[in-house]
């Protein structure tokens, strides 16, 4: 009997040292796994719910489980505001789980606007008048409320700024006074950081983003590499871009020149030369492997070039080249073009009735994969995709992310030391 105490006691001592080895370890197996898993195990027990409610759990999460590319497809309804989907979308056009949206009140309705490290953004217009602002976590179904603004100002456009390597966000509010002209020149523009909960005046923008006239789900705005970027139209013409504009999370404002050389498919001969001063309302700019590109049809809608920017301080472009549009109708916009995996999913809408085509693009080959569905139709909806990662994050992002990475650190290190 005093014997199997002894060894109790022995134990005891020998392996307190490595209580902490030992929970580093099953953190770090348990961080691979998918946050719908960890949603269940943590109502297991105290333990569990502990180790996956931690401060850093969320970060550490994201940086160890496996990335599969994923699509949030939002079916928003022409005829009712408040009868609105969401589906995630596999890389090959193939849609599989219904996510729940945000409660919606009566006569509201919801345009999603960019989505990062599994936290999707939106704006919420209840009646006529009203906009709101919602930050949602699809898979811990959290939602954050973003308090209003003075009722003397009208809201023009919502843009969302974030930063991966930070893992923060500012919202930015461009806005304009009831009493002047509705012009976009020299709008007013707040911005709200997680930090504080308050926005605050921002000067130096002289225009905001506003919607495309003709593709009007189309994001006004895009994040890459920390930077927001947007379209500023002509003021002769508001269907032609005339220059970008861009804002980084310093609030440092820059002037962004649109592409100016010409590109071909030569020796081919499929694509006409043609030159980048000739954009019109079928221009736009999406995310492409970590760089800026700037997508644009040409007038004939028979083409689509491609260019990346390669130097943002001298506003330097590569051109990738063209590839002829597979569709036999004009095309009446393009509600997304999406990078995912290499390729960019662009979802058309031709001049058809409730019809809509998924095509990829290789944008180092410039050729079409058409999607498993092929031609999508929708009845009264309107698809429209956003890339998407499952995460565990809080709408508020109150983590601590460099704790976290030097937490995983750590662990990396004592299980490869021991190995």
């Amino acid at each position: 009997m005093s014997g199997d105490t002894n060894m109790r006691v022995c134990m005891g001592c020998d392996y307190v040292r490595n209580v902490g080895y030992m929970e580093g370890l099953t953190e770090k197996i348990v961080s691979e796994l998918p946050v719908a898993c960890l949603l269940e195990f943590k109502l297991v027990s105290k333990f569990w719910y502990r180790l996956i409610t931690e401060p850093t759990f969320d970060q550490l999460q994201f940086d160890c489980a496996p990335k599969v590319p994923k699509l949030i497809l939002h079916l928003g309804s022409q005829a009712s505001n408040t009868d609105e989907d969401l589906f995630l979308m596999d890389r090959d056009g193939v849609v599989s789980e219904y996510v729940s949206l945000p409660y919606l009140e009566e006569d509201s309705s919801l345009k999603l606007l960019c989505s990062f490290n599994g936290l999707v953004f939106c704006t919420k217009s209840v009646g006529e008048d009203e906009l709101g602002i919602q930050v949602f976590n699809p898979a811990t179904q959290e939602v954050l409320e973003i308090p209003g603004t003075s009722p003397s100002e009208i809201t023009e456009s919502v843009g969302v700024l974030f930063d991966t390597k930070k893992n923060g966000y500012k919202i930015f509010r461009f806005l304009y006074d009831e009493s002047e002209s509705n012009d976009n020149s020299n709008c007013k523009c707040e911005v709200y950081t997680p930090d504080t909960r308050e926005w605050r005046k921002i000067s130096g923008i002289v225009k905001g983003p506003v919607p495309n006239l003709l593709s009007h789900l189309f994001p006004s705005h895009v994040c890459v590499g920390g930077i927001m970027y947007w379209l500023v139209w002509s003021e002769e013409d508001i269907e032609v871009p005339g220059y970008i504009l861009s804002i980084d999370m310093d609030e440092n404002i820059t002037r962004v020149e649109l592409p100016t050389i010409v590109i071909s498919d030569e020796p081919e001969g499929d694509v006409e030369m043609v030159d980048a001063t000739t954009f019109n309302i079928l221009t736009f700019l999406t995310e492409y492997e970590g760089s800026l590109a700037c997508v644009s049809v040409d007038n004939d809608e028979s083409n689509v070039y491609i260019w990346l920017l390669t130097d943002h301080g001298k506003s330097t472009w590569s051109g990738k080249g063209g590839a002829p549009l597979l569709i036999d109708a004009s095309l009446g916009g393009i509600n997304s073009i999406v990078s995912v995996d290499k390729e960019l999913l662009f979802i058309l809408n031709p001049d058809m009735e409730n019809h809509f085509f998924f095509h990829f693009l290789n944008v180092e080959e410039m050729t079409w994969r058409i999607s498993c569905e092929g031609v999508f139709k929708i009845g009264e909806c309107e698809p429209f995709v956003l890339p998407y990662a499952e995460s565990l994050f809080r709408c508020d992002f109150r983590q601590v992310t460099s704790e976290a990475r030097e937490r995983l650190s750590k662990i990396e290190n004592d299980v490869n030391g021991d190995s």
